[in-house]
């Protein structure tokens, strides 16, 4: 019976051996064909929401829509006028703030419009 239990564990191993190994596999073909950007990309507008609400609550969060990004440049639609108002000064922070929360330096601006 022992040795059966031992035979799963090992087993289980192994497979979580393969499942990291297939996952680093993945990173690398993703970074080599440079669709890493393009993620990251996709994930700075997933992920704006979240930022801003962080960071100037969840009104902010409820008036602004990240569109796309574009050489580096973030656009953010804002519907009211003094909130893409504030926003332009929280812009440095915001993005550096977009940047540590995908790891990289996707975002180098963004264009409030």
């Amino acid at each position: 019976m022992k040795s059966l239990i031992f035979e799963s564990f090992s087993d289980d191993e192994n497979r979580t051996n393969q499942v990291q190994r297939a996952g680093s596999s993945i990173t690398q073909f993703l970074e080599a064909h440079g669709y890493t950007d393009k993620l990251n990309e996709k994930r700075a507008i997933g992920i704006w929401e979240s930022i801003v609400e962080d960071s100037l609550g969840p009104e902010a969060s409820m008036i602004s829509t990240a569109k796309h990004v574009k050489n580096g440049e973030l656009l953010v639609i804002v519907s009211k006028a003094a909130w893409r108002h504030r926003l332009a000064f929280e812009t440095p922070k915001l993005v550096q703030m977009l940047n540590k929360r995908l790891g990289s330096n996707t975002v180098s601006s963004i264009r409030l419009g």
